[in-house]
C-alpha cells in the first residue's frame, strides 16, 4: 500500500468515526442547554409572581397611607369641632351665670335677700 493510501485511509475512519461522537456530544450540550432553558423559564415565572406580590402589597400600602391621611384629616377636622363646641358651652354657662345673676339683682331684695338665706348643703 502507499503511504498517501494509508493516510486517505485514516482520514476516512477518523471521518467516519468522528460525526457519531460529535453528535453524541451535541446531543449532551443540547440536552444541558434545554434544561438550563426551563430551569431559566422557571426563574421567569417565579420572578413575575414576586413582582406581582411586590406591586399588589405596594398597592395595599398606597391605600393604607392615603386612608391614615384621611382619617387624620376627619381627626383634625372633629377636634376643631369640639373645641368650637366647648367655647360655645363655656359661652353659654358664662351667659346663663350673668342672666341667673342679673334676674338676682333685679329681683326685689336684690343682693340682700342672698345674704340673708343660709346656703343648702346637700347630704346625700
Amino acid at each position: 500500500m502507499r503511504p498517501w493510501c494509508l493516510v486517505s485511509l485514516i482520514t476516512i475512519a477518523v471521518v467516519l468515526v468522528a460525526p457519531p461522537l460529535r453528535n453524541t456530544q451535541l446531543k449532551s450540550e443540547l440536552s444541558q442547554l434545554h434544561a438550563q432553558h426551563v430551569d431559566v423559564l422557571q426563574n421567569q415565572e417565579n420572578l413575575k409572581e414576586t413582582i406581582n406580590c411586590y406591586d399588589q402589597q405596594y398597592s395595599t400600602y398606597e391605600r393604607t397611607l392615603q386612608r391614615i391621611t384621611d382619617l387624620e384629616k376627619e381627626l383634625s377636622v372633629a377636634n376643631n369641632q369640639y373645641a368650637h363646641y366647648k367655647e360655645l358651652e363655656q359661652l353659654q354657662d358664662t351667659v346663663h351665670t350673668e342672666n341667673l345673676y342679673q334676674e338676682l339683682v333685679g329681683s326685689p331684695g336684690g343682693l340682700s335677700m342672698l345674704y340673708q338665706q343660709p346656703l343648702s348643703t346637700n347630704k346625700d
